[in-house]
């Protein structure tokens, strides 16, 4: 979250928000298709990074509006 909001600073909320829905994504698909519950800890960990980042460009898109 802290280099999601200092890359919102820096150059808007539009990297960290694709950003985190990408990761979210590829979040799914490691935590879908893992064989194992190591590869599913690793795909939720990149789902929650993902909305972590998603979360705070909506909050910088709503402090700028």
């Amino acid at each position: 979250m802290v280099l999601a909001g200092l890359w919102s600073d820096a150059e808007g909320p539009r990297g960290p928000i694709l950003a985190g829905i990408i990761a979210f994504a590829i979040g799914s698909l490691i935590a879908g298709l893992g064989p194992n519950l190591a590869v599913f800890v690793i795909g939720r960990a990149l789902q929650g990074i993902g909305t972590g980042a998603v979360i705070v460009g909506v909050y910088v898109l709503i402090a700028r509006a």
